[in-house]
């Protein structure tokens, strides 16, 4: 299993430039051979480099002697994977298989800025521990000889969660909106968690509310909404902000800024943290219940032929889907908790009580013929979990909601809460004191 260490890093003016020394050297190394491997392509229609035969080649040039080889070796593999990944993507277009997203297939470009005639600063890529070290408030680093004959040695803040671990792998140095950071792959030693129980659970995503989850129990099913209005007025009010101040920008006649990029980095952050805190609490939820495995809607193609008017740019922008359910399935299985991808079809089209057709009028209800008003997002939810169970049928016994709270650390908090699609009413106190976090 593997984690991502963070570490931020606070390099004084003389490190800075050391630093952006060895990132142009390693653009230097980068667009060297990236020549190479495009001429072969263009003339042959085909690159066949292995790493071993790159390596051979890089030995005897000044751009791989400018760099240590913990780090030039990284360089020339990170050019593999980028070659590799645009051949696989060239194949599925070939095939017709290319995903929605992505609508050009081109060659690794070289790292440079042609309007300027500037050569453009990549990563740092170091290979494995033995080229650098974490210390207390610092990070040590393999420099090339003609900058520092010793390593070089930043102030470094960071902390790491995990005591279960079994060694460090590839460190990755990288400046972004004025601050230096190194993310540390880190491998964990696989931890039998077992779940405590035999139970399921069905998670449905949205809009109005980003994730539903179903949970089975022994005199029920208990259901649990968190609400997303608040959390997108937040990020709305972040692209309020990012447009008033590109606007400034475009008059003045510039395109990008520091301060542009912190806003950009400040509401991704956002945004990820509620993301990570919703995600805790749907685990912690599961452990309680003892779900020993939960039904996840599979989401592909769900953003295809659909048209949500305003909220269009929030489905796509905001619903970062791929890092939910990444994460979602981390933290599931650091848990002990399977994780099964369940097919969405005929999920909200179909009365999780009754199984008659019902109708959407409105995004967030159903009317059922047989049983009146449903919440469509607690229909597929169950629905989901009944197909994967493979049940009947469902009672339904408890409905919460989980509202976005912007300061707080804990920002998913308990709101009042109504049973199964009845409106609220006074279970709050009973509902609320079953929650135990």
């Amino acid at each position: 299993m593997k984690r991502i260490v963070k570490v931020k890093l606070y390099p004084t003016k003389d490190e800075k430039r050391k630093l952006k020394e060895i990132q142009l050297r390693c653009s230097y190394l980068y667009n060297r051979f990236n020549y190479i491997l495009r001429q072969q392509y263009f003339s042959f229609g085909k690159v066949k480099v292995t790493d071993g035969i790159l390596y051979k080649l890089a030995k005897g040039l000044p751009e791989y002697k400018a760099l240590p080889s913990d780090i030039a070796q990284e360089v020339l593999k990170k050019l593999l994977e980028d070659w590799k990944s645009f051949l696989k993507l060239k194949k599925q277009k070939e095939k017709g298989e290319l995903p929605p997203h992505i609508e050009k297939v081109n060659p690794s470009k070289y790292k440079k800025d042609r309007k300027r005639n500037l050569t453009l600063p990549m990563d740092i890529y170091i290979k494995t521990d033995r080229s650098y070290r974490l210390g207390n408030y610092s990070f040590e680093m393999t420099v090339p000889k003609d900058l520092s004959r010793k390593r070089l040695k930043i102030r470094a803040k960071y902390s790491v969660s995990y005591e279960n671990i079994k060694g460090f792998g590839r460190a990755e140095i990288f400046y972004k909106a004025g601050e230096w950071w190194c993310y540390i792959s880190v491998n964990l030693q696989n931890s039998e968690t077992k779940p405590v129980g035999e139970k399921t659970a069905g998670i449905d995503f949205g809009i109005r509310n980003f994730l539903t989850l179903a949970v089975e129990t022994d005199k029920g099913i208990e259901v649990f909404q968190f609400k997303s209005r608040e959390l997108i007025k937040d990020y709305k009010r972040w692209n309020r902000k990012i447009a008033k101040y590109q606007s400034l920008l475009n008059r003045s006649g510039a395109y990008t800024s520091k301060r542009l990029q912190k806003l950009y980095v400040k509401r991704d952050r956002r945004l990820k943290q509620s993301i990570n805190s919703m995600l805790n609490r749907v685990v912690e939820i599961c452990i309680s219940r003892g779900a020993k495995e939960v039904y996840v809607g599979n989401l592909t193609g769900i953003r295809e032929d659909k048209n949500f008017g305003k909220l269009n740019i929030l489905l796509h922008n905001f619903w970062v889907r791929a890092y939910v359910t990444k994460r979602l399935e981390e933290k599931l299985t650091e848990a002990g908790i399977g994780l099964k991808p369940i097919p969405e079809y005929n999920t909200s089209s179909r009365c999780f009580k009754c199984g008659s057709s019902v109708k959407r009028p409105h995004q967030h209800y159903v009317i059922c013929p047989k049983c009146g008003k449903l919440n469509a997002d607690l229909n597929g939810a169950v629905n989901i979990l009944k197909r994967g169970k493979k049940l009947s049928s469902l009672k339904i016994i408890s409905f919460y909601h989980f509202k976005w709270v912007r300061g707080r650390v804990s920002s998913w908090m308990p709101v009042v809460t109504g049973q199964a699609d009845k409106p609220a009413c006074s279970l709050l106190l009973e509902t609320t004191k079953s929650l135990s976090f």
